[in-house]
């Protein structure tokens, strides 16, 4: 697994985690810790409103469509019981609580991200996604604004950051592949955060621009055309790498042997284990701590397993 994260303790010492590690074990309860979110992680939503971090609760910064402003300190106090975003987690962290055993908190790469909710629309349903982030109801924006917001974010002096889209399921956005091209041929990095329900073509076609994060839903997947998508993938020409997020449901993880044994041995394809966040009971949002029901066993082979290969 990738140990992205290094944790240092009261007595200096530093110990090599993955996020998943990190949840797993609960150790990314940092409420109260200064983080530098500001300066490493920035979430645009569909409207074009800019927030710091991932989890959007490093504050307000406008409109990228009018006008971004930064504050001079950019170390802000962590609101959250649980950091739960996978691009917040390895940002610098320091407790100020000496007394703590856990001092520190950084990633082995200090890289930036921009995190690009890019539309509510969604062709699926989990049961464990809230309602505010997903909908059937098709998406309005126009091609042309997205590059003009692009373009602001180079100009803000962002033109290093690793841009990763997500939703809804962002492929459904009609000129998609166009803006990660638009992306590459920039020299930016692009993650695709997608459920991998377009064509084989499609994917391996967009996977010449960007990488791709495919999220696997139990519920909602035919695991034979899943598998042969995959596949394909494998064997596609590409610096871009492909990552499977298998989203375990509680008192699940039985039920997935089959698939895991059938992808495990396919060439260029990272696979990951992930645990759920908990939703209320409305749907509505997701909460702060991690979905209950999960086996000690459970627990133990997907911080173990996180990653196969």
């Amino acid at each position: 697994m990738v140990k992205n994260i290094i944790a240092t303790n009261k007595n200096s010492e530093d110990t090599f985690y993955s996020v998943q590690q990190i949840r797993t074990q609960k150790l990314n309860n940092w409420k109260g810790w200064k983080c530098n979110a500001l300066q490493h992680v920035l979430s645009i939503d569909e409207k074009g409103d800019v927030r710091g971090g991932d989890c959007e609760s490093a504050g307000y910064l406008g409109n990228i469509y009018d006008k971004i402003i930064f504050p001079k300190n950019l170390w802000v106090s962590c609101p959250l019981e649980w950091c739960k975003c996978y691009l917040d987690m390895p940002t610098p962290k320091k407790s100020n609580d000496k007394n703590s055993f856990l001092q520190e908190i950084k990633g082995i790469k200090q890289d930036k991200y921009i995190s690009w909710y890019l539309l509510k629309q969604c062709n699926f349903d989990c049961w464990y996604c809230p309602t505010s982030i997903h909908s059937k109801e098709k998406d309005n924006q126009k091609f042309e604004d997205i590059i003009k917001a692009i373009n602001k974010f180079y100009e803000l002096g962002w033109q290093n950051a690793k841009f990763t889209f997500w939703g809804g399921e962002p492929t459904l956005f009609k000129k998609y592949i166009e803006i990660c091209k638009y992306l590459h041929d920039n020299n930016s990095k692009v993650t695709t955060n997608t459920n991998g329900s377009r064509s084989v073509d499609y994917l391996v076609n967009l996977s010449s621009y960007s990488n791709l994060n495919i999220s696997i839903h139990r519920q909602e997947v035919n695991f034979r055309k899943m598998y042969d998508k995959l596949k394909a993938l494998s064997y596609r020409d590409s610096k871009n790498w492909v990552i499977v997020k298998c989203m375990i449901e509680p008192g699940c993880l039985s039920k997935w042997k089959s698939f895991l044994k059938a992808i495990q041995h396919l060439e260029n394809i990272s696979i990951h284990l992930n645990t759920l966040w908990g939703i209320s009971n409305d749907r509505s949002v997701w909460v702060d701590e991690q979905m209950q029901g999960y086996t000690d066993k459970e627990l133990q082979l997907i911080s173990n397993f996180g990653q196969f290969k």
